[in-house]
């Protein structure tokens, strides 16, 4: 797709190309699309908004995420869309990018979201092997620091220079749109 260092005249390495390539999951538009539909107020009950949460979740083989009936767990949450997005996103690591755009309108949400995670060590273990079906998770004896203190001081991060070296326009002040 991108062809070799030569074919590029020697400016590609491995993982280093002079373009970009942005891939997305159809799960991440369906999640997109859902926190669109929830705009600024923080909930949504709007139907293809559910669906597509729903493609996403019940693809894992959790029940259906209902809005009305007797099973109802009311409309669709931003807690609960972002604790999806961060359980089908994990591998990714996504959940870094989701905090950051919640800081730029809800410092104090983000904050929380960081200070109530209990970052210890923890140790995976298998029901058998080969081919296990459940893993056990148990939290290790040995590390105590467990929590963080995350506020506006530690909160972004600065563009690294080698980034600033390849675009230097990172530094420039932002522009409105025409």
């Amino acid at each position: 797709m991108i062809g070799s260092p030569i074919d590029l005249a020697g400016i590609a390495s491995q993982q280093h190309y002079p373009n970009n390539t942005y891939m997305m999951r159809l799960a991440e538009v369906y999640m997109i699309y859902a926190e669109a539909a929830m705009g600024n107020t923080g909930s949504t009950s709007d139907a293809t908004a559910i669906d597509y949460f729903n493609r996403v979740h019940t693809r894992a083989g959790l029940p259906l995420y209902e809005v009305a009936g007797v099973n109802g767990s009311g409309p669709l949450t931003l807690d609960k869309l972002f604790s999806e997005r961060f359980k089908e996103f994990a591998v990714e690591g996504m959940a870094w990018y989701d905090l950051v755009s919640l800081h730029y309108w809800n410092p104090a949400k983000a904050f929380s979201i960081l200070n109530s995670q209990d970052r210890g060590l923890f140790f995976a273990a298998p029901d058998q092997m080969p081919n296990p079906t459940v893993w056990t998770i148990t939290k290790t004896s040995w590390f105590s620091e467990r929590t963080i203190n995350a506020n506006e001081g530690n909160f972004l991060l600065p563009i690294p220079n080698t980034e600033l070296s390849q675009a230097p326009n990172l530094q420039a002040p932002a522009v409105d749109y025409p």
